[in-house]
């Protein structure tokens, strides 16, 4: 079978389980007494072995299915969670997500997981390897199991026997190799009691489905079907009868030993994995095809919301039937009933379609914990990190974007920002340092904060920095105040870490952060305080794609401006402009504003010239500029679309839209024009 549609439906939940895996491990390390959140990693670490072994993707399969005979010694007590297995379980994932990400790139999960899977076999036979140790272990169990045939099985074989039928005692061995035992299993109990009545099992049924049996167990079959039959039904991929032998009631031992390597995969054996056919993989065709319909998803939507959409969709259609009726009938008035109808169906329309874009920032939230535990160990750092506002959702575009600017902020924070438990024991703290990821709506945007409370920037320090890589004269920073030489640590190549490390320092890339933030309509500033911390906020708009915007005129140009950056509107007359130091400036309201004109700017043809013109006040951080054009339009709602490959990277342009009267006009890039 063919499953390479599947690769993308693959490659989204494996990248769901392993978040999973993540945080269930982190949960289990704080919590190792809580058995639920065992049994939430064993069931991720379960359903990545079964889909990766049906996508042939052996070695993931392999390393998931030792993670599982791990985690289910500690859910049935026989050992408990301790520093080493929590270090080799987030090994194992770190591996995993190597090789999810191999395949997606295209190339093959090929990674050496040997060494890591003797590692989990030790600790399974709680033992504490070594990587001396590691290459001897073995993690074989012999379990001697007891066949009790009470009155009631004997009455069951006697009766057969007056009824002619045979009773037959039937060894079953699943080659080792098989990553799906339970199944298998499945399939020869299905496949028998189409044949006959099985009357008992060794070990138990229920701990045959468990996979609570190493490579064989034994089935007590009565049937009038002869040996034959039963080889012929027993023909499944990996599967063996070893022997058949038929037996009478007073024959029957009562004791068998077998081998039994507790492996223990979930109770519920799902009868829908294997109802297609006995050949190798297709008992997984069943689950495959269920979840056919969400291929190449790249959203999660509430089934309300599609509600919602399709009976938008139904009233458009009833308003393009009433249209191509007065279209022939030429009534006006119901013309104007219906063009009003359909404005607000259309509006409704936008706000679904933008409300099935939105994605909570959990998904990229539930990163940083991890991440945040592996630095605070490798720096020696006690810290405490608090998530708050992770329902807040934003457009899958904008989530897929901020990722990396959190990640280097965070980074920044705990290697540079935080002191350790000595410092801030001297300066007075609580030894544990609190970072906190923040996020909330703000209005038709949304705030992101990255906050601690560690040692906050020095702006002595910046200066002298600045001063000494020659980013800024004397003369000028003299002229600045504080909160503007902070925001100096924006600027390419300014870091006031004393030395470089492999993760961070304060200040290091954040120009790269600023551009990143800038490429999504947002904004990054930053508040800090020297001995009490740092505040990196970061302001997004809901989506990228609709927008309410200003609609203006340059010249015989018409542009759109964000509504995000605009402050307010004001007229000015042309006298009214003052020049300071080379710069054109106006006065609104007994303070300075810095003029910027559009048409120089982006050298907008005409010479079009009128005595009265208009000013956009438009917000950068904490400075406001004003954004000369010649007439405003209006505000209106739009899509914006990009310009594809070919012209991307245009500065101050952000992309395009279509306007009502089918004009394409250009959307200005606040940022990058100030």
């Amino acid at each position: 079978m063919d499953v390479s549609q599947y690769l993308d439906i693959f490659l989204e939940e494996s990248m769901e389980h392993l978040q999973t895996l993540n945080s269930g491990v982190l949960n289990m390390e704080n919590n190792p007494e809580r058995l639920d959140i065992i049994d939430e990693i064993f069931r991720a670490a379960h359903t990545l072995k079964g889909m990766s072994a049906t996508m042939g993707y052996n070695a993931i399969a392999k390393l998931t299915h030792s993670m599982e005979n791990l985690l289910d010694k500690i859910r049935s007590g026989k050992i408990l969670p301790n520093p080493e297995i929590t270090n080799s379980l987030f090994k194992c994932v770190d591996v995993l997500e190597e090789m999810v990400n191999s395949i997606r790139e295209g190339g093959a999960p090929d990674a050496d997981i040997e060494g890591l899977m003797k590692t989990l076999v030790a600790l399974e036979n709680g033992e504490n390897p070594t990587e001396g140790q590691a290459e001897t272990l073995k993690s074989e169990e012999i379990i001697k199991n007891e066949v009790h045939i009470n009155e009631y099985d004997i009455n069951i074989f006697k009766e057969a026997e007056q009824r002619d039928l045979n009773i037959w005692k039937i060894s079953i061995h699943i080659s080792p190799e098989c990553l799906m035992k339970g199944v298998r299993a499945f399939m020869v109990f299905r496949n028998l009691e189409e044949i006959g009545e099985i009357v008992k099992a060794v070990p138990e049924v229920q701990d045959i489905e468990d996979e609570k049996f190493d490579d064989h167990f034994i089935l007590f079959l009565v049937s009038k079907y002869n040996e034959k039959e039963i080889y012929e039904a027993l023909n499944i991929s990996e599967v063996a009868a070893e022997e058949i032998e038929r037996v009478s009631s007073e024959s029957v031992k009562v004791d068998i030993e077998c081998t039994n390597e507790e492996i223990g995969l979930p109770k519920n054996i799902q009868k829908a994995e294997i109802e297609e056919d006995n050949t190798k993989n297709k008992e997984n065709n069943k689950i495959l095809s269920n979840k056919k319909s969400k291929i190449h998803q790249t959203v999660r939507v509430d089934i309300g919301r599609l509600d919602s959409l399709m009976n938008l969709v139904g009233e458009l259609v009833i308003n393009k039937t009433r249209l191509e009726q007065i279209s022939i009938s030429s009534d006006m008035d119901g013309l104007n009933e219906t063009i009003e109808h359909l404005d607000r169906v259309t509006t409704d329309i936008q706000s679904v379609v933008q409300n099935i874009r939105m994605v909570s920032v959990e998904q990229v939230f539930n990163r940083f914990p991890r991440m945040v535990r592996d630095l605070s160990k490798e720096l020696g750092k006690d810290i405490d990190l608090i998530l708050e506002g992770k329902e807040t959702e934003l457009d899958r575009t904008v989530i897929d974007e901020i990722g990396d600017p959190l990640v280097h902020l965070i980074r920044n924070a705990i290697d540079h920002g935080l002191e350790s438990p000595e410092d801030r024991k001297i300066s007075g703290k609580n030894t544990t340092g609190i970072l906190k990821l923040i996020a909330k709506h703000d209005g038709n945007q949304v705030t992101i904060c990255v906050e601690d409370d560690g040692r906050g920037l020095n702006v002595d320090v910046i200066k002298e920095k600045a001063l000494k890589k020659k980013l800024v004269t004397l003369a000028e920073i003299e002229e600045m105040d504080e909160q503007e030489i902070v925001n100096m640590i924006f600027l390419s190549g300014f870091s006031t870490a004393k030395e470089v490390t492999d993760i961070s320092g304060r200040g290091v890339g954040l120009d790269v952060v600023k551009n990143k933030i800038a490429s999504l309509n947002g904004q990054v500033s930053v508040v800090t305080k020297q001995g009490q911390g740092s505040q990196f906020i970061i302001k997004l708009p809901l989506t990228l794609a609709i927008i309410q915007a200003l609609l203006v005129k340059v010249q015989e140009e018409t542009f759109a401006i964000p509504l995000a950056n605009i402050d307010e509107t004001t007229n000015l007359e042309r006298g009214k402009i003052k020049n300071i130091q080379n710069q054109q400036v106006m006065i609104l309201r007994d303070k300075v504003l810095p003029l910027i004109f559009i048409r120089d700017i982006l050298d907008v043809p005409g010479t079009k010239e009128t005595g009265e013109i208009y000013v956009v006040v438009v917000e950068k951080g904490e400075r406001k500029f004003g954004l000369v054009v010649e007439e405003l339009i209006g505000q209106q709602e739009i899509v914006i679309s990009s310009f594809g490959k070919l012209l991307s990277g245009l500065s101050g342009i952000a992309g395009a839209t279509i306007l009502g009267d089918g004009s394409i006009s250009l959307i200005l890039d606040i940022g990058a024009l100030l």
